[in-house]
């Protein structure tokens, strides 16, 4: 896991990553190289989808490696496809999932027994909608969710956890 959040790489130590980088203090790159005697990740996964961690997770990916890449950012960018097409890289991309791929997908994090509640740091009622956003951008935080009244009594104590409301 590559992020410069401090609690996000706690949160994923504690969710049972192998390795985590904080891009703050350590290029991730190098960092990755170095982790796997220089030949780069197996299958990379990107979700922030700005062009400079788009070509990071190309250049983290071994030859013949698979790199997905989830979302849009509002400044859209052309990946280094020389280093993609050299190194043979399978490039899959997505903006959205159809219901059958969500439910696949479902199914998979079931059975693995993901611990998906424990990656939510923060919940609001759809009253305080308008916070959830910037909350999340500080990137001090795990997911966050916009529960409707009827599941923030039984989940939270008035629409956070971690003592942020």
């Amino acid at each position: 896991v590559i992020q410069e959040s401090g609690f996000r790489l706690e949160l994923a130590k504690q969710l049972g990553a192998w390795q985590t980088i904080d891009e703050s203090i350590e290029d991730p790159v190098g960092g990755v190289l170095s982790l796997t005697q220089g030949e780069g990740a197996d299958a990379t996964f990107d979700a922030g989808a700005s062009p400079d961690t788009w070509n990071k997770c190309v250049r983290i990916t071994r030859a013949r490696g698979r790199c997905a890449v989830v979302g849009e950012h509002a400044k859209s960018g052309l990946v280094d496809t020389d280093t993609v097409i050299r190194r043979q890289l399978e490039v899959h991309g997505t903006w959205s999932a159809s219901r059958p791929q969500v439910a696949e997908l479902v199914e998979y994090v079931s059975a693995l027994e993901v611990p998906l509640q424990q990656m939510i740091s923060h919940r609001f009622g759809p009253d305080r909608a308008l916070e959830a956003l910037p909350t999340y951008q500080t990137l001090t935080t795990g997911k966050v969710e916009i529960v409707w009244p009827d599941r923030i009594g039984a989940t939270d104590d008035n629409g956070a956890r971690n003592g942020n409301s």
